[in-house]
């Protein structure tokens, strides 16, 4: 049993072996989400802190790889953070305007994620439906598979046992992990994302999800990486974040500052704030599973209550396609003068063949009568390949609500899963 002042934290790392943590008095909270007290809770393949505001008595049971307690944190910091936020919201919603929209940028490791979920649920305490915007391409997402980006609006608290509750997300298809591998592929879907979460905030609904504004989480920034700090800055614009804050990164701190902040009314404000004490860095393995256990959950269910079961379809039946940028010719090859033309994108058919097996395909939310618009349409979901037959000319998919499809037109990128 630990007994933690106030203002303290414990720090769990828990791998494969199940911990069961309870808090037995007093309050206590996992990025903003309070635990229930005499309810136990289960983790495994987590890192994470609870945090008491007024001091508790917690029991942790199995075996954890870590577990320790800091007083190391910026916990004030973020709690005075979500204070601001509340008054823009307040301000917003008196003056039938939209709410904040706040970004989330830093080096990979800095706990960018876990202040955007601490944003999510203070915002849910005071009965605010703030949107969630998606951008890390990296990583598998209880709502967004790896290779995809989107946004969701957050009705109820974003727990560690149940983060893939919410409904009717918006969802794109990027296909990669790298989101500089085809930057204008992701800019594309980033403007178009934008577009639709402005279509819905305006249409008179929900005006107190309009003021709710936005918490916006971004893939990780490399510093020795131009076309990353460009993208940053792109999906900044496309999103109009009016508030940016950097993760324990005094340069791009700096470079934000000149290149978006400023006192002027288009000016963005830009934020620094150090790190927890408690963040570490995951390795390769613990990653990895981490990211299986997650896309076996999308399948079959954290608690594996689905029973999706592999489907036989002929290839005729199913078409694949890709986007890709256009060539462009190199800027030495051009004549003095000349600038490039900008790269447009463009659907590409796939025929199948082996490439796809293992991989995750997402399934277009429609059937375009025009393919060219499959560059940036919303996806329904996601299915797995597990085996292709070129002799007799099947495939076979697991997809988690089985059939029908919304759509017969799948979208291919290079994400791969093996079970």
């Amino acid at each position: 049993m630990f007994s933690l002042e106030v203002g303290e934290e414990l720090r769990i790392e828990a791998d494969s072996k199940k911990v069961f943590v309870t808090l037995d008095t007093g309050h206590a909270e996992i990025f903003g989400w309070e635990l229930p007290c005499g309810e136990t809770v289960e983790l495994a393949r987590t890192k994470l802190a609870l945090y008491t505001w007024h001091g508790c008595m917690i029991s942790v049971r199995g075996e954890p790889k870590c577990c320790y307690k800091g007083d190391t944190t910026p916990m004030k910091t973020f709690a005075n953070l979500h204070a601001y936020l509340q008054q823009s919201r307040r301000a917003a919603l008196n003056s039938n305007t939209s709410g904040p929209r706040i970004m989330v940028v830093g080096p990979p490791n800095t706990g960018k994620s876990s202040l955007v979920k601490l944003l999510l649920n203070y915002a849910v305490r005071e009965g605010e439906r703030p949107m969630m915007v998606d951008l890390d391409v990296s990583k598998a997402r209880a709502l967004f598979l790896p290779g995809s980006l989107g946004a969701v609006a957050v009705t109820s608290f974003i727990s560690p046992t149940d983060s893939n509750s919410m409904a009717h997300p918006l969802a794109y298809y990027y296909g990669y992990r790298d989101c500089t591998r085809s930057s204008d592929l992701f800019k594309s879907l980033v403007d178009d994302l934008a577009t639709q979460i402005a279509a819905r905030q305006n249409s008179g609904f929900d005006e107190q999800g309009k003021a709710a504004g936005l918490v916006i989480d971004t893939f990780s920034y490399h510093a020795s990486s131009q076309p990353s700090y460009d993208l940053l800055v792109a999906c900044a614009k496309s999103m109009k974040a009016d508030i940016i804050v950097v993760m324990d990164m005094d340069k791009l701190f700096c470079d934000l500052q000149r290149d978006l902040g400023g006192s002027d009314e288009g000016g963005v404000q830009i934020i620094k704030l150090a790190k927890g004490g408690g963040v570490v860095v995951p390795d390769h393995s613990f990653q990895k599973q981490a990211e299986k256990e997650v896309i076996q959950d999308y399948f079959y269910g954290r608690e594996r209550e689905l029973c999706p079961r592999p489907i036989v379809f002929p290839f005729s039946k199913l078409q694949f396609f890709r986007t890709a940028a256009t060539p462009q010719v190199p800027k030495d090859a051009l004549p003095i003068g000349i600038t490039a033309i900008e790269s447009k994108m463009e659907v590409q058919v796939v025929e199948p063949d082996l490439n796809l097996e293992n991989k995750l395909l997402a399934v277009a939310g429609r059937n375009p009568s025009d393919d060219q618009e499959l560059v940036c349409v919303n996806v329904a979901g996601f299915v797995h390949v597990q085996r292709v037959d070129l002799q007799e000319e099947k495939l076979t998919i697991l997809a988690p609500n089985g059939l029908p499809m919304p759509s017969s037109k799948l979208l291919v990128g290079d994400i791969d899963f093996l079970e």
